[in-house]
């Protein structure tokens, strides 16, 4: 079992590299009165996890060339050389060489505890500006053994996939971060319709870096992307409307604080009971922030936590029944969360439209 395995956080895994000759640094960053090392090794010992499943981790290995796409502030901290220790956690002797692809310079911050890592040795971290497909013009996407994205709503929003497919034809792993499984839902959505196969390998990275919002932990959430189709051509017009759905229903869930989802979002949900103690009946789909439709009859259901029992909220109207219907049990979490979203827009739209009259 490596280091990154045995340890249940990052107290612990600091404790045990500062233990090492080569962590020694690592000793005064967890003295700080601030906990620094709870914000610097959070990139590193998620791309160690990323590494781990990747299965790249191997005696023979002399380098590890990581690539960190839409690279942001917390994973470029001090010119990204706390990667440092990412061979470290696997117990590894290979060296690291890290390309950062940033958007621009301004997102290249110092920690206070910079002098740990950019006194003496140093990594090789090379910054490339711009977008990822811009990188790839320039570097061949082989050159890499694995690509991380930290920060996935960025990659998605600015529709930057077409870089993304380049690298898993390439045969690079690539996985993405997300703040909640929610998100992490949508991201394999998006990736789906750039022809992307992809699922959850991490649902809760216990090195993710805490947030006071509940369900909203950087890196909390991992994914990773397995297969690219070669007979993919674009993303069309309706899709992308379809996945700017799916986005703003995702964020008013997270802004209404339900980025934590009482059930699986666009799953089937059995023996619930009514708030009046009768059974709910097992024909229905959760779609999202407790929604709960049955395809068959139409009628629509609101969890409610406390009675710990689903209430009556009415009916769906006879316009989008038949999308109630269209819900395929074979569905990846991808399609289900595409699906989900319009149907929660769909009823939010409905009971709108009925306070209006």
């Amino acid at each position: 079992m490596r280091t990154i395995e045995r340890c249940r956080d990052l107290d612990v895994l600091t404790q045990v590299l500062a233990k090492r000759p080569q962590g020694t640094s690592l000793r005064q960053v967890r003295g700080t009165k601030t906990r620094e090392h709870h914000l610097v090794l959070v990139a590193p010992a998620t791309v160690a996890l990323c590494a781990l499943d990747a299965g790249l981790v191997n005696e023979g290995r002399k380098t590890l060339r990581l690539l960190m796409i839409n690279a942001g502030m917390l994973d470029a901290l001090d010119e990204g050389q706390w990667f440092r220790y990412v061979p470290l956690m696997l117990d590894s002797r290979a060296s690291m060489q890290v390309t950062a692809n940033v958007p621009d310079r301004s997102v290249m911050r110092e920690s206070t505890v910079r002098k740990a890592v950019t006194d003496g040795f140093r990594i090789e971290v090379r910054r490339q500006e711009g977008s990822l497909e811009a990188l790839l013009a320039a570097i061949d996407p082989k050159e890499f053994d694995l690509a991380v994205c930290m920060h996935g709503q960025g990659l998605w929003r600015s529709w930057q996939g077409d870089g993304v497919r380049q690298l898993v034809l390439a045969g690079v792993p690539v996985y993405v971060c997300e703040y909640s499984p929610l998100l992490a839902q949508l991201g394999i959505a998006t990736a789906g319709l750039w022809g992307i196969e992809a699922e959850t390998v991490i649902d809760r990275n216990r090195f993710a870096l805490v947030s006071k919002v509940q369900g909203e932990n950087w890196a909390r959430t991992i994914w990773r992307c397995r297969n690219a189709r070669g007979d993919w051509e674009a993303v069309t017009a309706d899709e992308r409307t379809l996945a700017t759905t799916a986005s703003r229903m995702v964020l008013d869930s997270h802004q209404r604080g339900l980025a934590e989802q009482p059930f699986p979002v666009g799953a089937c949900v059995q023996g619930l009971r009514l708030t009046d103690g009768t059974a709910a009946g097992d024909d229905l789909v959760h779609a999202m922030d407790g929604v709960v439709v049955s395809p068959s009859s139409g009628r629509v259901f609101q969890w409610n936590a406390a009675a710990d029992a689903l209430g009556v909220a009415g009916s769906c109207d006879p316009a989008w029944h038949q999308l109630l219907t269209e819900r395929d049990p074979e569905w990846d979490d991808g399609c289900r969360l595409l699906w989900a979203a319009t149907v929660k827009q769909c009823w939010l739209t409905s009971q709108t439209d009925r306070v209006a009259a």
